[in-house]
């Protein structure tokens, strides 16, 4: 499903305990400044805090906060005229002279496109969603065949370019042995997709699904586990999958948001290919919306799903349309090109490639196996499907053994369906070629896989920089948000073509622009981020833990014969799960059911409170085993006993009664203990000759209902918990989906509530 061009996966080397890995997700990488509001303490003719974004100006207003979908504004509705069309491209075997036709009748830059193309089957679906296109608009809106012209946005996605008279909707997927259209007279919402129900390569079912765990909310797990054999979860899960494809085509998002925040409901268990079955709900965070899915079966290895932002549509079944009808109407707009039918036919096709061929490069002992090319030109390329969408950071390389024959330099280009591909793009936003010739393993190559730059934020990059009045250490650039967001990483620039950089700054943040925190290090220092080292590269800094703020501020601290910064911000929306406890109030979670026995595990989350000590989390077996973690004077103690009746205490943290929000990483890999409260880290090594935590009673958070080994403290905590991960399962979530639903029989809440109370904060103000 997920095809990344021209990369070689390398798994990381175990070693320390990094912070990052508690927060890694290849999703939060979002440009956060084009809408922000900047201001400074001071600046410069021509250089004040607008000109200080690194790819383009900022808004002057803040951000719209989304709506209940969290990404667009509802539209009209979609109910007038709606077509269904589905071509099997399995019966469709071109001609010379069907090719040359077709090739003919869509725009110069479609056809471009294409070409780039490796495989002729890609060329094949791709061709035929572009004459669906120029059919269903032709014949709904009446524009003459040669007049319907097609542009894409900025996310890439056709949209229709020339002018019309009437207000269409329409949406293409392909995959497998189809290529579908859906669309309607109307500028309502409109997703489709097609998913092929096919077996995993070389996995079980139940290894593939653990992989695709983060995909689909818990309810969605049950409901796909509990379909009977295998076959019929195989048949649920791309159900699923085809269901939300659609609505996120629809809202015009794509993966680059939760995805466990989208849950459909399925009610009819059942889809055949001669009727719609419209009665799927689908929630997001919790709320159900008003949206109508209609889907059906194409064939026994194709399900079909339409999202629709509105109730009580036409069913309109998929009819399928063979090559003849699409042209039908069709008028040449292009000179036939024969050099171009030959290169169609000379791609190959992916069920026939040779096997072996490509696959030698995954042979890398001390044999002279490798990849070569037939011809050395600029044309080639190296695909490799890795099954599924992956997270992929590192890549290496290596040219064919006990030769002088290998690669030296490449770019990278990544994609999620197999047609089309993004250029991997270093932070400027230029095309990256990667030089590789003996590169050491410390010199690998680090990159995220989904980076999704908005086309409106690719600016070349000026001169233009905000410069304070005077180069002293009491200035302040500031960035308002608009709205909380989870920072991961900041770029920084320099003054381009000049010496006036910022080679070090301070980082601070806060949640309502007057009480500032300073980012710290492990020690629990202020943390001081190396800046440039010239006018004009750009260096980026990644925060270990991210930073969760409405408001940001850099301190510069050190700089290059003058104050002179351009910045980016990379994150995403913070998605908060709170849950309040007033001292008397608990969470529990009975683990009678489902006992734990592991050998690691992890848990993260933050806090904030105005009381210095409280019960924070409780849980115990059988056989002696325990772990406690409790707030005492104002700092958080852990303690924990693996059976073996020694207990292991760790201690961090100071003055957390402040009422401002901190965070909490705990993770156990067998004896191994790290313990960090704002970056702050202790690690250690648990006593007693056991690696397994063994329990089965009750897993409390926010206090106990009465005294229990371990503890020493005898209040329930009060104040605030948010994102109280357990593993990867968002706790507070799960308690809300589960009551939700009315599926709360693992969980018993005493006077909880969900959103926290808003207080005044006694905040610990850092002044320089």
């Amino acid at each position: 499903m997920g095809v990344v061009q021209f990369v070689y996966l390398c798994l990381p080397l175990l070693g320390q305990y990094v912070l990052a890995d508690f927060y890694s997700d290849y999703e939060c990488n979002t440009p956060l400044l084009e809408r922000a509001q900047l201001k400074a303490t001071s600046s410069m003719p021509k250089r004040g805090p607008e000109n200080a974004v690194l790819y383009g100006k900022p808004r002057k207003c803040s951000p719209p906060r989304n709506n209940i979908h969290g990404m667009v504004p509802i539209s009209h509705e979609c109910k007038m005229s709606s077509v269904r069309w589905a071509f099997n491209l399995a019966k469709w075997e071109p001609s010379y002279a069907e090719i040359s036709l077709a090739t003919c009748c869509i725009q110069l830059e479609e056809k471009e496109r294409l070409a780039r193309f490796v495989f002729r089957d890609d060329v094949k679906s791709s061709l035929i969603g572009r004459l669906l296109l120029r059919k269903f608009v032709k014949e709904s809106t009446g524009t003459e065949y040669d007049k319907v012209r097609f542009v894409r946005d900025e996310k890439g996605k056709p949209v229709l370019g020339s002018a019309c008279p009437n207000k269409i909707n329409f949406n293409v997927s392909h995959q497998g042995d189809y290529t579908v259209l859906a669309g309607c007279a109307s500028d309502g919402l409109l997703g489709v997709d097609v998913v092929k129900i096919e077996e995993p390569r070389g996995k079980t079912l139940g290894e593939y699904f653990r992989l695709m765990s983060r995909i689909f909310s818990p309810r969605e797990w049950e409901t796909i586990r509990g379909v009977g054999g295998e076959r019929d979860q195989l048949a649920m899960f791309c159900r699923h999958w085809c269901l939300k494809e659609s609505y996120l085509k629809a809202v015009g998002v794509g993966v680059t948001i939760n995805l466990q925040d989208v849950c459909f409901k399925i009610n009819s268990k059942v889809l055949n290919r001669n009727g719609v079955v419209d009665d799927t709900e689908v929630y997001f965070r919790g709320e159900k919306l008003d949206w109508e899915f209609q889907e059906m079966l194409l064939d026994e290895h194709h399900c079909v799903a339409v999202a629709l932002n509105s109730r009580n549509n036409d069913k309109v079944v998929f009819e399928e349309v063979d090559f003849g009808e699409i042209v039908k109407n069709a008028v040449p707009l292009l000179e036939q090109d024969d050099d171009y039918c030959n290169d169609f036919f000379n791609k190959c096709e992916k069920k026939k490639l040779a096997v072996g061929s490509p696959e030698t490069i995954f042979q890398v002992s001390t044999g002279g196996n490798a990849w070569s090319a037939e011809e050395n030109d600029f044309d080639q390329q190296l695909i490799i499907d890795l099954g599924q969408v992956m997270n992929v950071t590192r890549i290496w390389t290596r040219g064919r053994p006990h030769s002088n024959e290998f690669v030296m330099e490449y770019t990278i280009s990544y994609g999620t369906n197999g047609l089309d591909y993004a250029d991997y793009k270093e932070p400027g936003g230029n095309s990256m070629s990667l030089t590789d010739a003996c590169v050491p393993a410390v010199n690998l190559l680090t990159f995220s896989l989904i980076r999704r730059f908005d086309n409106k934020t690719r600016f070349t990059i000026g001169s233009s920089v905000w410069s304070p009045e005077e180069s002293t250490y009491f200035h302040f650039l500031t960035m308002d948000l608009g709205g909380s967001y989870e920072i991961r990483s900041i770029s920084t620039q320099g003054r381009r073509g000049s010496i006036e950089f910022v080679t070090e700054y301070i980082v601070q943040f806060s949640d309502d622009g007057e009480a500032w925190r300073s980012f710290t290090d492990t020690q629990g220092e202020t943390e001081m981020f190396r800046g440039n080292s010239d006018g004009d590269s750009i260096h980026k800094n990644e925060f270990e833990v991210p930073i969760i703020a409405q408001w940001i501020r850099i301190n510069p601290t050190r700089w290059r014969d003058r104050i002179s910064m351009r910045v980016e911000l990379y994150g995403c929306e913070y998605e908060a799960d709170d849950m309040y406890f007033n001292g008397t109030s608990l969470l529990k979670l009975d683990l009678m059911r489902d006992p734990v026995s592991a050998s690691r595990e992890s848990i993260r989350f933050r806090f904030k409170t105005a009381v210095a000590s409280g019960v924070v989390l409780y849980s115990r077996g059988t056989q002696g085993d325990y772990i406690a973690l409790e707030l005492r004077d104002n700092r958080l103690l852990l303690k924990i006993d693996l059976g073996s009746g020694i207990v292991t205490s760790l201690c961090v943290g100071s003055l957390l009664d402040d009422n401002i929000w901190h965070d909490v990483v705990i993770s156990r890999n067998r004896r191994d203990i790290l313990f960090s409260v704002d970056r702050v880290v202790v690690q250690d090594k648990i006593k007693g000759e056991f690696n397994r935590l063994n329990l089965n009673r009750a897993f409390y958070v926010g206090g106990v209902p009465n005294i229990q080994e371990g503890l020493e403290v005898v209040q329930n905590f009060t104040g605030c918990i948010e994102n109280l991960y357990l593993n990867a399962t968002n706790l507070i979530r799960e308690v809300k989906e589960a009551y939700q639903y009315n599926e709360a029989l693992r969980f018993e809440k005493v006077n909880t509530l969900y959103n926290c109370p808003v207080s005044s904060s006694v905040p610990k103000i850092d002044n320089f």
